[in-house]
């Protein structure tokens, strides 16, 4: 497979379809998610805001909130190398409610559930917001998290480290995204040549 064609089949389906949420998506999802039980919400919103995949969310401990740095701490899961860690910045008031999730429950693990469960949680805001097709995965979250990244200027080096990519080309792939988010970064470059 050429790098091209694997670029193509990272953020589009075979029949062209789009494998990433928008930013209007994912605010929608998050709009949705806030009317769910509040653990259900919570994990939405890790995933949303640091574009992790689930079963790193999922692994997160109270250990994993760093309220100083205002980020959490993921242990990079798809690394040959063991014991990768990266660290995300995060709204403060996620962090806090993070927190208060655990100790309400007296335990370490934040969600202390199987993947599945976590998967089931998504699909159910997923549902709700009506967001459907390949894009409506939590792959499609974090995939939208990389692309709305790269529309709001996050250089890309940056972007890589967020999302535990071991070579900077992985993380190249989102600077391929088309539709709105091509059309939303022509637009900036129209302005600057407007008289």
């Amino acid at each position: 497979m050429t790098e091209h064609q694997r670029i193509i089949s990272s953020l589009f389906a075979t029949d062209g379809t789009r494998k990433y949420l928008t930013s209007s998506e994912i605010k929608r999802f998050l709009y949705h998610a806030a009317k769910h039980d509040a653990h259900i919400n919570l994990l939405c919103q890790v995933l949303a805001y640091s574009g992790c995949r689930l079963t790193e969310a999922l692994r997160l401990t109270t250990m994993s909130i760093d309220l100083e740095a205002q980020a959490l701490t993921f242990q990079t899961l798809k690394q040959r190398r063991s014991n990768v860690f990266r660290h995300v910045p995060m709204p403060n008031y996620i962090l806090r409610n993070l927190l208060k999730n655990a100790e309400r429950g007296g335990r370490t693990r934040i969600w202390p559930v199987h993947r599945q469960t976590g998967r089931r949680w998504v699909q159910r805001v997923m549902h709700t917001a009506d967001l459907s097709g390949v894009r409506a995965t939590t792959r499609g979250l974090r995939h939208g998290f990389a692309v709305g990244n790269v529309e709001d200027d996050i250089p890309v080096t940056i972007l890589q480290k967020w999302m535990g990519h071991a070579r900077l080309a992985t993380t190249a792939i989102y600077t391929n995204a088309t539709g709105p988010e091509e059309l939303g970064l022509a637009e900036r470059r129209w302005v600057t040549l407007e008289c």
